[in-house]
């Protein structure tokens, strides 16, 4: 029961309303990805095409996913 934790929640509307369309979020934890999964999968986020995925195996390869969307 998360009813209480208003300011992860917060946060991830506020990545959300940031985002345009086809986007993807790439989160750095499982926490922070499931907090935009319930948001994309139950709100209004679902018709934007917006995808979330996270990283969890070792160091963030930030450079690595910038050139392959580029």
């Amino acid at each position: 029961n998360q009813r209480e934790n208003t300011q992860d929640d917060n946060k991830a509307q506020e990545v959300l309303r940031a985002v345009e369309h086809d986007a993807i979020l790439i989160c750095p934890d499982y926490h922070y990805a499931m907090i935009l999964w319930y948001h994309v999968l139950t709100g209004e986020w679902d018709k934007k095409n917006i995808h979330v995925a996270f990283y969890h195996d070792e160091k963030f390869p930030s450079a690595k996913i910038g050139a392959y969307l580029t």
